[in-house]
């Protein structure tokens, strides 16, 4: 039987992760005081951690997306002989 991909938990994983990374990022945009330069360099260093770390669920999302096409791909051909 087939699997949605918006149903798989790996992929719903990874975009609770995204979702989570950009709330993070949203709140440290709005936490960061013009005057604090030791703040303002704390929050950039977290900044760069996040953008690392984002495009880490976005290259597992992308990794389980392909996984999934590539197994709908096999159940069609499967299918069709």
């Amino acid at each position: 039987m087939k699997k949605k991909v918006d149903e798989d938990a790996d992929y719903r994983r990874v975009v609770a992760g995204l979702q989570n990374c950009e709330e993070r990022y949203n709140g440290l945009l709005n936490s960061i005081d013009g005057g604090a330069d030791s703040r303002l360099t704390a929050a950039l260093a977290t900044l760069k951690t996040e953008v690392r770390h984002r495009r880490s669920l976005e290259a597992e999302l992308l990794t389980a997306v392909e996984a999934e096409r590539q197994r709908i791909g096999q159940d069609l051909h499967d299918a069709c002989t």
